[in-house]
């Protein structure tokens, strides 16, 4: 099934248009055990849950939402490890001050991203299906959206142990991974300006927002 990116407008499509997630070069941290899978998709339930949960904030509280998502975000992604990776070189060529001047900004334009879109929502639903531990330690957990109007969409969502339970490090739609085309949008902007000129355009998208 062909995959149309304009067909999706819901909570979902800001997930995946505004969070980029790390791919298969983020060194794992352990094996996956297949016991594990149960409650890999049991996050992947749990993590749609909570964003959805979210659209019950009452529009007149803007900064309750954000701090939410902002939960939600830390939560479910490892932040810095997924900033190092759609970056690469730009991150070891930078300095100190400018890559905590990166994540920072990195990190309060998925936010408001997320924020500034979770209106357009429109009663969609995951339908979360199997987990299989892949070969590395990762766990690929499949599920499908649901429509009111529209074929269903698939998405794989790619989780990490950690010591501190799942991430999401990878979420592939209808066979397209998200890190791919979040880097190549990166690598654009790092080669006119480098890291500080990443930041200064994710802050101007922020501020816009």
């Amino acid at each position: 099934m062909a995959y149309a990116a304009n067909s999706m407008r819901p909570w979902m499509w800001t997930l995946l248009g505004a969070l980029a997630f790390a791919g298969a070069s983020l060194a794992p941290l352990g094996a996956a055990r297949a016991d594990q899978a149960a409650d890999a998709a049991t996050f992947v339930s749990d993590f749609s849950e909570r964003t959805v949960a979210l659209l019950t904030i009452p529009s007149n509280a803007p900064q309750e939402r954000v701090d939410g998502l902002r939960r939600l975000v830390m939560d479910g992604l490892d932040i810095e490890a997924i900033s190092r990776f759609v970056v690469g070189r730009g991150w070891t060529e930078a300095s100190a001050s400018e890559r905590g001047d990166y994540l920072q900004a990195y990190e309060d334009y998925i936010v408001r991203s997320l924020a500034q879109r979770l209106s357009t929502y429109g009663g969609e639903s995951l339908i979360v299906g199997a987990a299989r531990p892949m070969a590395g330690g990762d766990i690929l957990v499949g599920s499908t959206l649901a429509r009111p109007v529209g074929e269903p969409i698939k998405i794989d969502w790619r989780l990490r142990p950690t010591a501190g339970g799942f991430r999401i490090v990878d979420m592939v739609v209808e066979g397209l991974s998200l890190v791919v085309t979040q880097r190549d949008e990166f690598a654009s902007m790092l080669r006119t300006g480098g890291l500080p000129a990443l930041v200064k355009t994710l802050r101007q998208r922020s501020a816009s927002l």
